[in-house]
């Protein structure tokens, strides 16, 4: 706001506001963790910038055709457009739907309060796993036999014990719920 005054001390009422952002700095490279055959999370760097700036994050480069230079979804899912959200909304996001054995790189950049965008900060990425085949259902493990340490391995991998990864994948009895999920390795255990 501006007021003015003259030589004799006069002053004016103060004009109508005007304000204006600061520039958003770049981000830096998002941290990648938990890699694993379809899935690998990623945690946006405010490298400075305050937690309610705005962010989106885009795969910068993959041979995946489905994720080539899309967006992440607040689902973690590729889109085609731009998904803005605060670096508090994004957190950690997992990011799903990726190719076994494939790399990927994803980059991030910012805006301000008026809608000024920084460019790409520096990518990061990595290369997903191979796929387990799972050679008996229930074998949470992979080893081969049904016994209780499939139930030791199945409580861990649903309580994001680490090291799911290969294990997570034979846990996974694509259910929908942790119960039954359960229903089903309890029938396979007891082989039902």
């Amino acid at each position: 706001q501006v007021k003015a005054r003259n030589w004799g001390g006069g002053e004016t009422a103060y004009c109508s506001h005007a304000s204006r952002a600061t520039r958003a700095i770049n981000p830096g490279a998002p941290g990648v963790s938990n890699i694993a055959s379809e899935t690998m999370d990623l945690t946006i760097s405010l490298n400075g910038n305050p937690p309610d700036t705005d962010f989106v994050i885009q795969c910068a480069v993959s041979a995946d055709p489905s994720w080539e230079e899309a967006y992440v979804d607040a689902a973690g899912l590729p889109s085609g457009s731009e998904v803005w959200q605060t670096g508090e909304q994004w957190g950690t996001v997992t990011v799903q739907g990726l190719m076994p054995e494939t790399s990927y790189s994803f980059a991030v950049k910012a805006r301000n309060r008026d809608g000024v965008e920084t460019d790409f900060g520096p990518i990061a990425g990595g290369q997903t796993g191979a796929s387990v085949e799972c050679a008996l259902q229930g074998d949470v493990n992979n080893d081969g036999v049904l016994d209780g340490l499939d139930v030791v391995a199945y409580v861990r991998v649903k309580m994001g014990a680490p090291g799911g990864g290969d294990v997570e994948v034979c846990a996974d009895y694509g259910t929908g719920s942790v119960e039954s999920d359960t229903a089903a390795f309890v029938a396979d255990l007891l082989g039902g």
